[in-house]
């Protein structure tokens, strides 16, 4: 099982059955790699999107407020992405 932060697992951390789930250190990892190529503040603005598409997915479902809050989140992380790359350019 993958725990993330509060102990609790996603489910979404594993995308095949037979797959070994990814722990903390091997994101940790793949972020290192990742962020030899993009910015801090590009992938943050990645994420913003994968909030946006849940936003769309709760909007279609009809929890509004679900929609809120991932809208919310979309934003925060679209902004601090743009603070992030200002003070650490790369």
């Amino acid at each position: 099982m993958t725990v993330i932060g509060g102990g609790v697992e996603s489910p979404a951390t594993r995308s095949h059955p037979e797959e070994r789930p990814v722990t903390e250190n091997h994101a940790r990892t793949q972020l290192r790699r990742i962020l030899a190529t993009l910015s801090a503040g590009s992938v943050l603005h990645l994420l913003a999107e994968l909030f946006a598409e849940r936003a769309d997915a709760a909007r279609r479902g009809g929890d509004d407020l679900a929609a809120e809050r991932c809208d919310n989140a979309e934003a925060t992380l679209f902004v601090v992405g743009l603070g992030i790359d200002a003070a650490c350019p790369r």
